[in-house]
């Protein structure tokens, strides 16, 4: 018995009807050299990969799902919970595909909404609470680079893209932005995982506190699934916890290997653990960069 994510990934790479497609971009794609998402809709998918974007047509196969660009330079092959990817100038890479284990969830302000998506059902709480309802999922359509359900009998149209949002109240920031169409209104919002901005591929450190890492010795943090926290100050290794709340995040207490180093790689370890212990939230710019902020501004800078 496969996973409820692995099930609903291999039921649609064998061609499953459309109540199968996994929903909006929740499917994870973990390669030998990239990580990223993908959505599907209809004959179509949009491929993400380190900040770039892939647009991709199905194409006829014998087994499996068969996804390329336009020009066939850039091919997607899904085979079952696992896929082949090829991308303009590289080799064939191996990948893994995989989908959370809790619904997905978005959420607006003014009025106050909440939508929950598990197994193709929606859960919505509308103007605070005071509308409710659950429906099946419509398949998805293609607008442009966003995914679009429509749901005829409540009069409701909703509309994801792959875009980073940032809450109009808590400033958390959430990788999708959403759009609610309710008859004649419109109602935005921000939905995904806010882990899934900084799981993934290590994050190379260029700034703490605005200074420039000792050349030659650069830091770097990782971030995995399981809210764990891993990295090298150019000394020392260190290790410990990430927290995630709705209004931002908290690193934990960082334990430390205790090799001796020269007194400006000691200095770097010093001020990088300090940059990560006053982070309060985060943002991802629009470079793709990482900045952590502390109570008075940016404390941490790092790049994939």
């Amino acid at each position: 018995m496969f996973p409820r994510g692995l099930s609903v990934l291999l039921a649609f790479a064998l061609g499953a009807p459309a109540a199968a497609t996994p929903f909006g971009f929740e499917t994870r794609v973990t390669c030998e050299a990239e990580a990223g998402v993908v959505g599907f809709a209809g004959d179509t998918a949009l491929l993400y990969l380190r900040g770039s974007r892939f647009d991709l047509m199905r194409l006829p196969s014998a087994s499996g799902e068969k996804y390329a660009t336009e020009t066939g330079d850039t091919v997607f092959w899904l085979q079952g919970e696992e896929a082949l990817l090829q991308v303009a100038g590289t080799g064939n890479q191996s990948c893994a595909l995989t989908l959370p284990d809790t619904p997905w969830r978005a959420q607006g302000n003014e009025p106050g909404w909440i939508l929950t998506v598990e197994e193709g059902r929606l859960s919505a709480q509308l103007d605070y609470g005071e509308t409710e309802f659950e429906a099946d999922l419509t398949a998805p359509v293609r607008e442009g680079e966003s995914l679009v359900h429509t749901l005829p009998d409540h009069d409701l149209t909703l509309s994801l893209s792959r875009e980073i949002c940032y809450d109009g109240m808590s400033g958390q920031a959430y990788p999708e932005k959403v759009t609610l169409r309710l008859g004649e209104r419109e109602l935005s919002g921000c939905g995904g995982r806010t882990l899934d901005l900084l799981a993934g591929a290590n994050w190379q450190v260029e700034t703490i506190d605005g200074a420039v890492p000792v050349e030659g010795r650069m830091p770097e943090l990782s971030i995995s699934d399981d809210l764990r926290v891993a990295g090298t100050s150019g000394c020392n290794r260190f290790s410990g916890g990430l927290e995630i709340t709705g209004e931002g995040i908290a690193f934990g207490p960082m334990a430390a290997t205790r090799m001796m180093c020269p007194a400006d790689l000691m200095a770097q370890e010093t001020a990088l653990l300090d940059a990560l212990s006053s982070t309060s939230r985060f943002e991802i710019a629009e470079d793709g960069a990482l900045v952590l902020h502390g109570p008075e501004g940016p404390v941490l800078t790092a790049r994939r």
